[in-house]
């Protein structure tokens, strides 16, 4: 074959290669086109790999939604809506008998500060007037309701309310109340104050009041300031529905707890926290008792005021810790000057 002929054999090449190319082309398109359907004018074409792709502005309105979703849906692990006293008396007047939130009674019970700071020592120049005597009264009786709905206290299984339970403590307590002073006089008193919590308030009280005590340290120094306030606003608020142990009675109780050796071992067995505070409010009670010459057993808080000040400031575990430090500071420098 010429060279004429070699050329002539590579063109038909050449054109049945762009032939087939064109072919194959044009059965793709139609192929494809069958398949999507016809696109309208100014349509893109589709990526392969991003067909499943959200816009961007659909991704950040989708997690718009679900933050929004979030915060206006209370979570349980965020504790719910809580019940407020509004709420409460609401449920109270119904008759339900619902669990309450902790928070719940915390809101109730800030309110009996009455202006009257956490820790504060009740002595005559505090003023009492019958709204403060009403209130006070409601946020004792209101705590107690509150402990009724508590599964910790339902899995007691009392043969009593609560209420009624706290009722029959102060009965008993007041009955029979501890010696205070002469341990060294008398060494039978020593056994006798060791064991006078069980004698005079039963298994059953004294079960209560560790359960209490062990399930409320959220709210221990709120519930221990109104305790204290309707304790020594008995003289005072003569005319309420509840009835107050006689103001010698507390003096005595709170000279066993610091006075004696039972009374000091049992505050030992406790948190730190309530040992604390029930020291500090024993040293409050027996100072009004001394002030007014009514400290009997001449005990001698200063001791107790200059340890107990130390540990308070060192604490981490009480909230209103630096009231107590100032009060107890005042008390000090008071019988310090006295001597």
């Amino acid at each position: 074959m010429g060279k004429e002929g070699k050329v002539y054999v590579w063109v038909l090449v050449v054109l049945a290669g762009i032939g087939l190319a064109v072919l194959g082309y044009y059965l793709l398109s139609q192929s494809r086109e069958h398949v999507e359907g016809p696109r309208s004018a100014g349509e893109k074409a589709v990526i392969p790999g991003e067909e499943t792709r959200a816009p961007a502005s659909q991704e950040q309105g989708a997690t718009v939604d679900v933050s929004t979703e979030q915060k206006g849906t209370p979570s349980k692990e965020a504790g719910g809506p809580k019940a407020f006293p509004i709420e409460k008396q609401k449920q109270k007047e119904s008759g339900e008998a619902k669990d309450l939130p902790a928070d719940a009674v915390s809101e109730i019970q800030k309110e009996a500060v009455l202006k009257i700071e956490v820790g504060a020592d009740m002595g005559p120049q505090v003023k009492m007037t019958p709204d403060f005597c009403s209130l006070i009264d409601d946020h004792v009786y209101e705590f107690f309701m509150y402990l009724s709905h508590r599964p910790y206290v339902k899995a007691l299984d009392l043969e009593q309310t609560p209420f009624e339970c706290f009722q029959e403590i102060l009965d008993r307590l007041a009955t029979h109340p501890p010696l205070p002073a002469g341990e060294r006089a008398d060494p039978a008193a020593i056994l006798q104050n060791m064991y006078h919590l069980y004698r005079v308030l039963g298994f059953q009280n004294i079960r209560l009041i560790k359960t209490v005590l062990a399930h409320e340290q959220d709210n221990l120094e709120i519930n221990l300031d109104i305790f204290y306030k309707w304790l020594m606003s008995g003289d005072r608020c003569s005319k309420t529905s509840l009835t107050r142990p006689p103001v010698d009675v507390i003096y005595q109780y709170a000279g066993f707890f610091l006075n004696t050796i039972g009374g000091r071992a049992y505050l030992f067995r406790r948190s730190p926290s309530v040992r604390l505070l029930i020291t500090y409010y024993a040293v409050l009670i027996v100072h009004r008792a001394d002030r007014s010459g009514k400290n009997t057993y001449g005990i001698d808080v200063l001791p107790t005021i200059s340890i107990l000040k130390q540990e308070i400031s060192h604490t981490t575990t009480l909230e209103y810790r630096m009231n107590y430090v100032d009060r107890l500071a005042q008390l000090e420098d008071y019988y310090l000057t006295k001597r």
